[in-house]
């Protein structure tokens, strides 16, 4: 039951707010391809192969659409207390941490063929980082590649 609680509690944060008016971020210059459905589709399919160890530090566990954005939730091995003192040890602050984070989100979609085409045809990606003990310090957003 606590396990049911927390995974249903994880999907409700990484879910967000649904803005009014989403449908109109469904589709992109009036086109007919619906990027939210795509997305629906994309957690899915992502939903199948969770838990993922990223890592030894980092589990994908989660995944959640809502609207043209596909949100995983990694979660660090680490408490917080344990990860900042990581931090301290590897003279990083959370704000450098985050850079990196970001930095690596945007290297996994942006070399992901399929990731690439969804954030390309409007959607959008995010990694949503959280310590073991639940904290959630960065989330990770992906909405363009650079064109190559």
């Amino acid at each position: 039951m606590k396990a049911t609680i927390g995974i249903i509690t994880s999907g409700l944060l990484l879910s967000g707010t649904v803005a009014i008016g989403q449908e109109d971020e469904c589709f992109v210059d009036g086109s007919n391809f619906d990027v939210c459905e795509y997305a629906k589709r994309l957690q899915e399919e992502s939903a199948l192969e969770l838990p993922m160890t990223v890592s030894s530090d980092l589990i994908m566990d989660a995944v959640v659409a809502a609207g043209p954005e596909v949100t995983f939730g990694v979660r660090w091995t680490s408490n917080w207390e344990q990860l900042q003192a990581k931090m301290v040890l590897n003279n990083k602050d959370l704000e450098a941490l985050s850079e990196e984070l970001q930095r690596n989100a945007d290297n996994a979609v942006c070399s992901s063929k399929v990731m690439r085409a969804f954030v390309t045809l409007g959607g959008r990606i995010a990694y949503a980082y959280r310590s073991s003990d639940g904290f959630n310090f960065f989330t990770a957003r992906v909405a363009e590649c650079e064109a190559l």
